[in-house]
């Protein structure tokens, strides 16, 4: 019922069987309650890699800082033969 496929469906088979509407209420929470979850499982996920790359990008910042700091000279990324 998380993927949200046929979850009324199944709702609407569980009333006519027991003829009632208080299983309603369970299928709403828990499409409502999986779905916030399913939400923010994607966005922490896209989070945590966006601050893997983040940390990725500021290391090899650091690091041409102190190549430079080092050399006493800018580096730049020009390609072979370029002048």
């Amino acid at each position: 019922m998380f993927t949200m496929d046929g979850w009324s469906d199944v709702m609407f088979m569980m009333r006519h069987a027991k003829k009632s509407t208080a299983y309603d209420i369970y299928f709403l929470a828990v499409v409502y309650i999986g779905g916030f979850f399913v939400l923010n499982l994607v966005a922490a996920i896209q989070f945590s890699y966006y601050n893997v790359i983040k940390m990725e990008r500021d290391k090899k910042i650091e690091k041409k800082k102190d190549l430079e700091k080092s050399l006493g000279r800018s580096v730049t990324n020009k390609p072979a033969g370029t002048t």
